[in-house]
């Protein structure tokens, strides 16, 4: 198997496109087999995400203009519906923002693979980083607010309130 090492030197400019640059990118035949690989399932579960948020949205906008109608003479609470759905539209529209960073990433693992080319992996990559980065993001803000429910719970519980 042939290994290829990627060193990164800071002091060096980018190289960039034009005449007589050649893109090429030089990796193993199995780290290409990997990426080729990799792509597929990326834009498989980027077209996953895109229409999971399509459907969120939606549902947002059902949840949304049904809370508003209901909030006419139905007592207090029944506006609820308009408060959830805005969480389903945020939710719908991270969704789909990074099922298409994840589906661009796919697509530049898998171009990078076939045709060697260095621009398609860093796209490729940048495309990686912020899908990660907004995932990471999320599971912190996630494990707050478990915490959050866990203090008040037992707060909740220490004072008697179940």
């Amino acid at each position: 198997m042939e290994e290829t090492n990627f060193v990164i030197d800071e002091n060096q400019p980018r190289p960039q496109m034009g005449p007589g640059y050649q893109n090429q990118l030089s990796v193993s035949d199995y780290a290409q087999g990997n990426m080729l690989s990799m792509g597929k399932w990326m834009k498989f579960l980027g077209i996953l995400s895109i229409i999971a948020g399509a459907l969120l949205i939606l549902l947002g906008l059902v949840a949304f203009f049904g809370g508003l109608a209901l909030t006419k003479g139905y007592g207090p609470g029944a506006g609820l519906g308009a408060f959830v759905g805005v969480f389903y539209l945020i939710g719908g529209g991270i969704a789909i923002f990074l099922g298409i960073k994840l589906f661009n990433a796919g697509k530049g693992f898998k171009n990078a693979a076939l045709y060697t080319d260095s621009q398609q992996l860093d796209d490729a990559i940048a495309n990686q980083n912020t899908y990660f980065g907004c995932m990471g993001i999320m599971a912190i803000v996630y494990l707050c607010f478990v915490v959050l429910g866990l203090i008040l719970g037992i707060v909740g519980a220490a004072s008697g309130g179940f």
